[in-house]
């Protein structure tokens, strides 16, 4: 059958040869076929009987006739090559499957070229079997040309009836599939696997030659679900962070190649943190430390740059490197100074920031007035206040910041208003000192009240008919605004109080009027009080201002209510206790004959404090010594029992029960609680 036998029939019927073997091509003689193609019954049919005549074991022989002792198990063909692969798990081997087992000695005769360059054979496994593996010294790059070939006159590659493999030239072995990445970001440029960007990045991935023996194709993102892929879209990755991006392909050989790519997208600009950021305090040098930090792509240190102007606007010129975490130094100067910082981080995000002012001086002490303790010389008028607080007295008064007033230091400017006749007064109202005008060159109120105290004339308040009353003026509005917590001294001719801005000051005197009978006061229409107000005015024992007003909602003083308790009850003057505070007070007659009658007391045997604003349970107390009731227990019980004093329990206890007084809507009694002029006529005129 490797030939050419018997007599020259003509023509010749149905007849197939070994073209590989016989060396012939001639159709006259017969159809020429291949070792493997000879190997299968499919060759010869219909024209051959294989039920009847022929017999065949397909892949190992040739067709022979039945019933012949000859024939069975003979074997006369040679193996054949059915494929030649590369092995996906091991890149560097070769597989060679047979149509038939096979075996061999060694790799005498079997040449692979890669690329057209010839490769060492390292190793060959198989024997008696359908699979020859060659390993060679190095691994096939991806999307190589590999090619075997086999000289049958070196070799020994036989099947197992020893009929030799026919010589091979040039077999292409079957490339595995090459998946082509394009990345590109938003701007257009390409994008690097595993670079850093702040940008959305667009990948590509194509299977160009082969791409017909693709049977499976698809991606996952983040370790997501798998995905089914098309040849060459676009996938667009714009999340924050490490992306990992997986293609694979499956080719009709069963065999897999993937890709996994990093898409690294960072839009968030480095952290810049100057320790300390600036310094209101006024210093020879500044040295404060620069810490850049990015969590996501890291600093690009190459771009670390810093410049000291006198101007928070960025400069064009003048950076300098520097290295994170170092100090930056500035001296030798005078007045605010600025660090400018910019910084890059691996994506290409910039951060440029600017520190808070740093106040700096190069001079040292002078002559002259405010002279701190660096000895730079401030101007008349002008104090540095440090945020631990402190006192500033001036020609006229003094100013006292508690620490934490403001979060940060600040200068502090004091003019006296050299024309006070411009400004607004309302009728009864007169200047008894100088305007003080305060500023501050850091914006906002305070986060905690200062406290104000300003001289006055008191000579020319001597009069139980004046109130005098530390204010502030409202430029909006025009009026003078009492401030809050108001004490005076009138034996040293000061008035006091709190705020939590600064604006125009000064000690306003208010003359009160009494009111005649039928009198109404201009701002008592409709208030709570309004009856307990008119009633004790018709009786003249509480008075208001010239301008018409009674002020219902302003602070009562301790002074102020013993004045109208006392006229309300028409005590008549007696000499009782003259407190050490009280010896040139207005209110002194008033405050004697309480105490005379058993009213007031005083917190010691010293001290009455006329001018402090009078708490609801001191009132309370005052108004159970004037009626002497005896104790009632009370019933009702305030959200804010445990805040009455213990000396005071007693008499607020019965003065609820009596009716005298009542709690708030909330269910609280409030007995801290400054009084005001209204609550102090409801309960003298519920006492009435």
């Amino acid at each position: 059958m490797g030939g050419l036998v018997g007599r020259n029939f003509e023509p010749v019927i149905s007849g197939r040869y070994n073209s590989q073997t016989s060396g012939h091509g001639d159709a006259d003689k017969g159809t020429p076929r291949t070792t493997a193609e000879m190997k299968q019954r499919a060759t010869f049919e219909p024209d051959w009987d294989f039920v009847h005549i022929w017999t065949i074991e397909e892949g190992k022989v040739y067709p022979a006739l039945r019933d012949i002792i000859g024939n069975i198990g003979r074997d006369v063909a040679p193996p054949t090559v059915v494929s030649a692969v590369m092995d996906v798990e091991q890149p560097d081997r070769i597989l060679l499957h047979f149509d038939e087992e096979v075996r061999l000695t060694d790799a005498d005769g079997v040449m692979i070229e890669s690329d057209g360059v010839g490769t060492t054979i390292i190793d060959v496994e198989g024997e008696s079997t359908k699979t020859l593996a060659f390993t060679v010294s190095d691994a096939f790059e991806q999307g190589a040309e590999v090619i075997f070939s086999y000289d049958a006159l070196l070799g020994n590659i036989v099947d197992l009836a020893g009929n030799p493999l026919s010589s091979l030239a040039g077999k292409n072995v079957y490339k595995l599939p090459v998946i082509g990445i394009m990345m590109k970001k938003a701007d257009a440029s390409d994008y690097e696997d595993g670079g850093w960007t702040n940008q959305s990045v667009t990948v590509i991935a194509n299977v160009g030659a082969g791409a017909e023996d693709i049977t499976e194709f698809f991606y996952t993102l983040n370790r997501g679900l798998e995905q089914a892929y098309t040849n060459g879209s676009p996938i667009v990755i714009t999340e924050e962070g490490t992306n990992s991006l997986i293609f694979q392909v499956t080719d009709r050989a069963g065999q897999t190649v993937s890709v996994e790519l990093e898409v690294k997208i960072d839009k968030s600009p480095p952290s810049v943190v100057y320790e300390p950021s600036g310094s209101e305090t006024q210093a020879a040098s500044a040295s404060p430390t620069v810490t850049a930090d990015d969590a996501a792509s890291g600093v690009n240190a190459s771009t670390l740059q810093y410049v000291w102007t006198t101007d928070t606007s960025t400069p064009s010129s003048g950076w300098e490197p520097f290295v994170s975490g170092t100090g930056l130094a500035k001296s030798g100067v005078d007045g605010d100074w600025y660090l400018h910082i910019r910084v890059s981080d691996a994506a290409g995000n910039e951060s440029v920031r600017v520190s808070d002012r740093f106040r700096l001086m190069s001079r040292t002490g002078s002559e002259g007035g405010n002279s701190e303790a660096s000895g730079y010389q401030l101007p008349k008028g002008t104090y540095l206040v440090g945020m631990n607080g402190g006192t500033v007295t001036f020609d006229g008064g003094q100013i006292f910041f508690p620490a934490g007033a403001i979060s940060r230091t600040f200068y502090l400017k004091i003019t006296e208003v050299a024309d006070p006749n411009t400004l607004p007064l309302s009728d009864g109202q007169r200047l008894v000192s100088r305007v003080i005008e305060v500023t501050k060159d850091q914006a906002g109120k305070f986060d905690k009240d200062v406290g104000i105290h300003i001289q006055f004339d008191v000579e020319s308040v001597r009069d139980e008919e004046t109130e005098v009353l530390l204010c502030w003026l409202n430029e909006e509005t025009g009026q003078w605004m009492p401030l809050d917590n108001r004490k005076v001294d009138w034996e040293k001719g000061i008035a006091g109080g709190t705020t939590n801005h600064f604006t125009k000051f000064a000690v306003i005197a208010v003359t009160e009027e009494k009111a005649e009978s039928g009198v109404r006061f201009t701002d008592i229409q409709g208030h709570w009080a309004e009856k307990s107000i008119v009633k004790l005015a018709e009786k003249g024992a509480l008075h208001g201002y010239t301008d018409g007003s009674f002020m219902p909602d302003l602070e009562i003083t301790r002074a102020e209510f013993a004045v109208i308790l006392v006229q309300a009850l028409d005590y008549t003057d007696k000499e009782g206790k003259t407190f050490n505070d009280m010896a040139n007070h207005w209110a002194k007659q008033a405050v004697s004959t309480a105490h005379a009658y058993g009213v007031v007391h005083g917190y010691n045997d010293n001290t009455f404090a006329p001018d402090d604003p009078i708490t609801r349970e001191q009132m309370t107390m005052m108004i159970m010594n004037a009626l002497q009731l005896e104790t009632i227990p009370s019933v009702r019980a305030f959200a804010d029992q445990n805040k009455i004093s213990k000396w005071a329990r007693e008499a607020v206890a019965a003065a609820v029960e009596s009716g005298l007084i009542t709690g708030y809507p909330d269910n609280t009694i409030r007995p801290q609680a400054h009084a005001t002029r209204a609550e102090a006529a409801s309960i003298i005129g519920r006492l009435l």
